[in-house]
C-alpha cells in the first residue's frame, strides 16, 4: 500500500520529494488518459499549495 510522504522538519527536502512524487503521478496518469483532466488539475493545485506553504514558511524563518 502506498503512503503519502510525511512532512518532516527539513521542509525543503520534503517539499521537493512531495512535488517529485506528484509530478510523476501526473505524468503517468496524463499519459494513460487525457480525458481525465480533473486528476491533472487537482495535482497541479496541490503542487501550488505546497509550494506556497513552503515559501511562506521560509519567509517566516528568515
Amino acid at each position: 500500500m502506498w503512503l503519502p510522504p510525511k512532512i518532516a522538519k527539513n521542509g525543503f527536502l520534503t517539499v521537493n520529494r512531495i512535488l517529485g512524487v506528484l509530478q510523476k503521478k501526473v505524468r503517468w496518469k496524463s499519459c494513460i488518459s487525457l480525458k481525465n483532466t480533473a486528476f491533472f488539475y487537482r495535482h497541479q493545485i496541490m503542487k501550488m499549495l505546497i509550494t506556497r506553504a513552503y515559501s511562506l514558511k521560509s519567509i517566516s524563518y528568515s
